[in-house]
């Protein structure tokens, strides 16, 4: 594991995150047709797969981000709470959190965006610790182990 130090949404973030399947999309990298719809049969991947791994192939061969940046309430409402939840984590384990860019993997083909790193032995805080929306914090609880549940985790 690697980790690239940079400030999220900047293009040096952009950048690192170029041509790698993301946590935040991991779920649309495996999903998979669960009925038969037109020339897609059971099992085969979505449209939101194919066209995520078209783009991934696009940055890939470009070495560029490739598209517009994902806007969503639920990311807005997470960049917004996330100095507060790091705050709010520092104040109750008393360990201070370094904001931490991009960890990807050795072979370069994955990466997550962590919400920060605590103390010098780098042990994660969870993804968008304390930011989550009501209803994804409940299905968290209900299905700890589902694979390609919300952020790949």
């Amino acid at each position: 594991m690697k980790f690239i130090e940079c400030v999220q949404g900047t293009e040096e973030w952009f950048a690192s995150r170029c041509g790698k399947i993301t946590a935040s999309c991991f779920a649309d990298a495996i999903s998979r047709c669960q009925k038969k719809s037109g020339a897609r049969s059971v099992g085969d991947p979505t449209a939101v797969a194919e066209r995520y791994a078209a783009d991934l192939a696009i940055e890939r061969v470009s070495g560029r981000p490739h598209g517009e940046p994902p806007k969503a309430w639920v990311l807005e409402r997470g960049h917004e709470m996330e100095a507060a939840a790091r705050m709010l984590y520092e104040a109750r384990t008393r360990s201070f959190v370094t904001e931490a860019g991009i960890c990807v993997t050795d072979d370069g083909l994955f990466g997550y965006s962590t919400d920060g790193l605590v103390d010098d032995d780098g042990r994660f805080i969870p993804a968008q610790s304390g930011c989550a929306p009501p209803g994804r914090r409940a299905m968290l609880r209900l299905a700890p182990k589902t694979v390609g549940r919300p952020q790949g985790l």
